[in-house]
């Protein structure tokens, strides 16, 4: 197999320049070329439907901060973050809730503590993005779920002298 990409790229560098360029084409030129056209030109990517979560650093260690940022979609006026690596010295929840709020632009962001006593290994966070609505006359809050995301981070022992 390697012998057969060696003669392939050999020969493409022999016969010159043109030749490799045309093989190496996202695509055929023509005429829809030439005019921007393109095949994926009727989907358009809505960036108000995004929802991401990104937690840094990905690979924590024990007693160290995390820092959560959240996108949610255009509807959503809060959103919750789960994780067993959020819970506090001695709790044994299953994991522990951090809300975050969102601005105008729907981005949030917070930073949660991995405790020294934090389980070790991959841990799953979670986040789901809300729309709370409040009754002003009963003050009765209904809660609907928008969107979910979940991610993974990888949380390393506690060594002091690598801080």
């Amino acid at each position: 197999m390697r012998l057969l990409i060696g003669a392939g790229a050999a020969a493409a560098l022999v016969l010159g320049p043109n030749v490799a360029a045309e093989a190496s084409g996202p695509r055929a030129m023509g005429a829809g070329w030439l005019a921007g056209d393109s095949d994926d030109s009727d989907r358009r990517h809505n960036v108000d439907d995004v929802t991401s979560l990104r937690v840094l650093p990905g690979r924590p260690r024990q007693e160290t901060d995390l820092r959560v940022i959240t996108r949610c979609p255009k509807g959503s006026t809060d959103s919750v973050t789960f994780s067993k690596a959020f819970n506090d010295k001695g709790v044994r929840r299953h994991s522990t809730a951090l809300g975050i709020g969102l601005n105008d632009e729907h981005f949030g962001h917070d930073t949660e503590t991995v405790t020294f006593d934090a389980p070790l290994g991959p841990r799953r966070v979670w986040m789901k993005c809300l729309k709370v609505k409040v009754d002003k006359e009963t003050r009765q809050r209904t809660i609907e779920v928008i969107s979910r995301v979940r991610t993974a981070i990888l949380v390393r022992k506690y060594v002091p002298w690598q801080i």
